[in-house]
């Protein structure tokens, strides 16, 4: 076993990660697993293990000489609201993605669970806006969405809907095809309608049929404090079986001088009892720009934790900021006040909130997918403002480069550039192979890599590298390196 502790990166520079195995075998990259639902449940006999290093992450490169770091703003899709309120419907107002989306490989489709309701002028002046329910939609493209009659739910007299679920929202769906119980292969946390410090565990064969078991699996206001589960992640890989899901909330908290939203924390074994974490809240705005954080999301990227939140303003807008963990318990913020999501200009869908969704971040063909929930109208109006009116609120669609939350760039009037990582380490003997996900003008010199020992003796070199690739392999001059 040898430390290897710097890379050295020329002219151009790398885009979203270096990954960097001690196997040949090269389709085996664990970096793009960022759906819970769609991730193994373990990864498999044989397979080699895979350092990934993003440039999300300022602690794969300690070290930039003459290169910075860029947070990637998502490119929203040019069709968006790709899921729009149908006047009329259940989800005559709202038709938001508070739900999960994932890809179905054996099906080869897009599936969504999502929340709707319909407001009306008496529900707002009353309440907090008519009742949320979860209904389901597919796709073949992730852009263009069916929305199928199911005939399992009955409203206002008819079962001619796409109707799951009455009176909940927020619905996050993990299928575990490996579950011995079929009826189990399908499991949905979800919060209670209006009543959304409530939530709900059930259980279906197929992701439509839903039975839900007796007893609440959280107790949202422990303590005198107010929790309300949003983002449930499945976390397999977590070597602590008590940490295995956790559950981030929006959690309402008055102290130590602070009022308002924050992010909160419960963890479990499983999926129907679960324990408020020992220290809450585990984020808030006092170390932020923003004036409150509305609602988290959370996923895993290889060994690092991506926690997507909604960063309110004094204005009530919200917009999508980005921190990071490895423990999905302590996050670290990143580029604090930079949004990759901000909302759109005045009088398109999101021009007042861009909200974050429980579970839909996914790679698929070279991407990052993630839908979002949209508005025009702000937490000053809608049933929470003066005005009373219903709130319209609508899905849409953003997606990144694989691993390109951020990229590593030329500082302005700089000409050349050198990354350092962080001390890696490898065993075994067979040669050492590295890819590198970038993307350099043809015309340049390209990327160097130089591999080198914990005394920062040179052990290899690399040809240039160029062009523009997911995986590109670097070619060393000589032979591979055995380490």
């Amino acid at each position: 076993m040898n430390p290897v502790n710097r890379r050295q990166f020329v002219k151009d520079m790398a885009r979203g990660s270096l990954a960097l195995t001690t196997a040949s075998l090269g389709a085996n990259l664990l970096q793009g697993q960022a759906s819970a639902a769609s991730r193994p449940s373990a990864p498999g006999a044989g397979r080699a293990r895979e350092t990934v290093l993003l440039a999300l992450d300022p602690a794969a490169f300690p070290s930039l000489d003459g290169a910075r770091q860029v947070l990637e703003t998502g490119r929203k899709h040019p069709g968006n609201p790709v899921l729009r309120p149908r006047p009329g419907q259940w989800d005559g107002t709202r038709c938001k993605v508070y739900g999960t989306v994932l890809y179905d490989p054996q099906d080869r489709q897009f599936k969504m669970w999502y929340s709707g309701g319909t407001d009306t002028p008496d529900a707002v002046r009353r309440r907090d806006g008519a009742s949320r329910h979860v209904g389901y939609a597919v796709s073949d493209d992730g852009v263009n969405w069916e929305r199928p009659n199911l005939g399992l739910v009955e409203y206002e007299g008819s079962r001619e809907n796409n109707l799951l679920l009455l009176n909940a929202q927020a619905p996050s769906v993990f299928h575990q095809p490996d579950e011995p119980d079929p009826a189990r292969r399908y499991v949905m946390i979800t919060e209670e309608g209006l009543s959304t410090s409530y939530t709900k565990v059930l259980f279906s064969p197929d992701g439509l049929h839903w039975v839900p078991t007796p007893k609440e699996p959280m107790a949202a206001r422990p303590s005198g404090r107010q929790h309300e589960p949003f983002c449930i992640l499945f976390d397999p890989e977590e070597p602590d079986p008590g940490l295995r899901w956790k559950g981030y909330s929006l959690l309402h908290i008055r102290e130590q001088g602070y009022r308002g939203r924050a992010v909160g924390l419960f963890t479990a074994a499983e999926p129907q009892h679960w324990t408020e974490h020992p220290t809450q809240p585990i984020m808030t705005s006092l170390d932020g720009m923003e004036s409150e954080i509305h609602i988290p999301h959370v996923s895993r990227f290889g060994d690092l934790y991506v926690m997507l939140f909604d960063a309110m303003e004094p204005n009530h807008h919200t917009q999508t900021e980005i921190a990071i963990s490895r423990d999905g318990l302590r996050f670290e913020r990143i580029q604090n006040g930079v949004k990759v999501i901000p909302n759109g200009r005045p009088g398109e869908p999101d021009a007042g909130k861009v909200c974050v969704s429980p579970r839909s971040l996914f790679v698929h063909e070279g991407k990052i997918w993630w839908y979002y929930t949209m508005s025009p109208d702000t937490y000053q109006t809608g049933p929470r403002g003066l005005r009373a009116t219903p709130w319209h609120r609508y899905t849409g669609l953003v997606q990144w480069r694989q691993d390109g939350f951020a990229s590593l760039r030329l500082a302005p009037g700089a000409a050349l550039a050198t990354l350092t990582t962080r001390r890696l380490q490898w065993h075994g003997t067979s040669p050492l192979r590295a890819w590198l996900n970038a993307e350099t003008p043809a015309s340049g010199r390209g990327i160097g890599v130089e591999l080198l020992d914990a005394g920062g003796r040179v052990l290899a070199k690399s040809s240039p590298w160029r062009g523009d690739q997911l995986r590109g392999e670097i070619q060393w001059e000589g032979p591979a390196p055995v380490l």
